[in-house]
């Protein structure tokens, strides 16, 4: 799969201040100049006219030529702006903004899961919200078309695994833009669970949600076994069942403990028991446990929880 290469804008709105140009023949606009740039690029080429442009640009009376004088700045700095009559557009490819090109990319989100390069470029296209630096002069209902676009992309990330977001590079960046936008707090890391249970594994899943967690789920040893012989486990908290086979003697899920603490020692693991016998802390020592839970006696799923957050948020120990 080739490299991700954004093309080369002829107008940036994603970037900050809007700029025009590239390199070394690049120019920054003013916030007015700027909002106007915005407000004829969403999106280009439809006409804009010059009453609407003096009531968005000026919201107190404005002089008679204001809306003329900004086109003219406008065209200085590089921009085709073309009149007809009392209507104003720009005359610009919608590939050539970068707000349109990301528009035009992310309606096939199909494609974009099959392309994480490509989905990384243009989550760095985004080093600002535009709906924030131009809220001034700007209605929020302009961005609609950009609000839904990068919302399709925030549910792409959003329902992805941990493998695949580890690979955007930029997607720290983008979530710094997504404040407030749905699910945009789901954007932020997930912890790596490892539950190893015959029969609770899916309800441990459901109660602990998929917000904060994503799940690696054992039902037997020999699937434990089987995943391990696949390559390095990669996770930020085990919670393991004392016995993996139901109504037997069977205490594999030691067995399990033990080869975490020998080859995972850093990652924190959790014992649960429907029946636990002995001492406890000698068994949190042996097989140095962040806790034993009692199935029963422990305050069910939602102490499990509580324990379960501590766990994998503590500092790790290495």
């Amino acid at each position: 799969m080739s490299a991700f290469v954004a093309p080369d804008f002829r107008l940036r709105i994603l970037a900050g201040p809007v700029v025009v140009g590239s390199g070394r023949n690049s120019k920054k606009l003013g916030h007015r100049a700027a909002a106007a740039a915005a407000y004829l690029a969403a999106p280009p080429g439809r006409d804009r006219h010059t009453t609407t442009l003096r009531q968005v640009l000026w919201p107190a009376d404005a002089k008679i030529n204001s809306v003329q004088q900004i086109i003219v700045y406008l065209k200085k700095s590089g921009l085709e702006v073309v009149r007809h009559g009392d209507f104003y557009t720009l005359d610009l490819a919608p590939d050539q903004v970068d707000a349109e090109y990301f528009i035009q990319q992310t309606e096939d989100v199909t494609g974009l899961k099959a392309d994480p390069q490509r989905l990384d470029g243009l989550l760095g296209l985004w080093q600002t919200d535009p709906t924030v630096v131009h809220e001034k002069y700007l209605s929020s209902d302009l961005w609609q078309r950009l609000n839904e676009a990068r919302d399709r992309v925030v549910s792409l990330i959003v329902d992805a695994d941990s493998d695949f977001r580890d690979g955007l590079r930029n997607l720290a960046e983008f979530r710094q833009v997504c404040d407030g936008r749905p699910k945009a707090e789901r954007l932020k890391p997930r912890k790596r669970l490892l539950v190893v249970d015959d029969l609770h594994a899916d309800d441990i899943a459901l109660f602990l949600g998929s917000e904060h967690y994503e799940y690696q789920r054992i039902r037997t040893g020999r699937e434990f076994w089987e995943l391990v012989e696949k390559g390095p486990l990669r996770f930020d908290g085990a919670i393991v069942d004392r016995c993996l086979v139901e109504g037997t003697s069977d205490e594999t899920g030691y067995d399990v403990l033990r080869y975490l603490l020998g080859a995972y020692p850093a990652v924190p693991r959790i014992l649960i028991s429907a029946h636990l016998g002995g001492p406890q802390g000698e068994l949190m020592r042996e097989l140095d446990l962040f806790e034993v839970f009692g199935k029963l006696s422990g305050g069910g799923l939602t102490g499990l929880s509580i324990s379960v957050k501590k766990m994998v948020n503590r500092p790790m120990q290495r």
